[in-house]
């Protein structure tokens, strides 16, 4: 908590340490994701600080320290790999290597002080997490901030039309999750989009892509204040406002029931946390998206009698 919170104090720009342990207590530590992190003493803090510290050393222009913590985050939990995007970006392809080399020295070696090898247990934590994605999923839908926990909470229990079409979405999940990882990937890379949306835009996408994120797993919007740090936020101003908008939702300290009509009053009851979470990050991708297509746009990249007169 210490190395994070320094992290955070030294990244805004504030010129008052009172200014700057206001923003810390509003911005963060009243916040569900903090709340959750200290309730269930979770390891997701250690792969917060890990990823912030990687990137403040990558925007100290030392790509490879930063690379080795982002490898340890990565080996802690696997979704940070999206955040190697940025060394890419910034064509320290060295430092992309260190970390992917950090990451897989760091999963393997302990396997072997577990029965069975490495080969072995790579197969039991391969179906662990896919048995325990599956469970929490279905079990824990009042608190999945993910997408697909909020396509499960309109397939259960969203009126007709709403539910077949989030069925669907639901029962083909995999290749949704690719189509938005694939795209966020894609705009994190432009360098039209400033570093502070594309590590905003990684943090959007480790919390929807995901089959299961807890309350806890926000907490990866926390990299983004450490980005802002580095730069400002290139994006129009009701952009800016409209995305805080949407992570003040899944900061919100206590989340309300929400009912569906068809739905069993004794069953489990979805949260607003389970119907926007993932959404709210979704619509921050698409956002950004908007964003670079505006800019080519004006430039005229996109546009069609540009296109036309220059005999594309």
């Amino acid at each position: 908590m210490i190395g994070l919170f320094s992290l955070l104090s030294r990244s805004f720009n504030s010129e008052t340490l009172t200014d700057r342990a206001g923003l810390l207590f509003s911005l963060v530590v009243l916040t569900a994701p903090f709340i959750s992190l200290l309730d269930r003493g979770n390891i997701q803090l250690y792969v917060i600080w890990f990823v912030a510290l990687g990137l403040r050393f990558l925007f100290r222009d030392r790509p490879i320290i930063g690379a080795v913590f982002l490898g340890l985050a990565i080996a802690l939990k696997g979704y940070p790999i999206i955040f190697l995007v940025l060394w890419i970006r910034k064509k320290s392809w060295v430092g992309a290597c260190y970390g992917a080399m950090v990451a897989a020295v760091a999963t393997v070696i302990p396997l072997l002080f577990y029965d069975g090898g490495i080969t072995a247990n790579i197969h039991r934590i391969l179906r662990n997490v896919k048995s325990n994605e599956e469970l929490y999923a279905v079990e824990s839908l009042a608190y999945n901030n993910s997408f697909k926990g909020t396509l499960l909470a309109l397939k259960e229990h969203a009126p007709i039309h709403i539910d077949r079409f989030a069925g669907l979405l639901y029962d083909h999940f995999q290749p949704v999750a690719l189509l938005i990882g694939l795209v966020a990937v894609f705009l994190m890379l432009q360098k039209s989009i400033d570093v502070a949306t594309a590590v905003l835009i990684g943090a959007a996408t480790t919390t929807t892509v995901v089959d299961f994120v807890g309350g806890y797993a926000v907490a990866t919007f926390f990299v983004a204040l450490i980005a802002l740090g580095g730069g400002e936020l290139t994006i129009a101003k009701w952009q800016a406002r409209v995305i805080c908008i949407f992570l003040a939702i899944q900061f919100a300290p206590k989340g309300f029931p929400v009912r569906f009509w068809a739905q069993d009053p004794n069953g489990p009851v979805p949260t607003y946390t389970s119907l926007l979470g993932g959404t709210t990050s979704l619509l921050i991708i698409v956002i950004a998206g908007w964003e670079y297509a505006s800019k080519k746009w004006a430039r005229g990249d996109l546009n069609p009698h540009v296109l036309a007169n220059t005999g594309t």
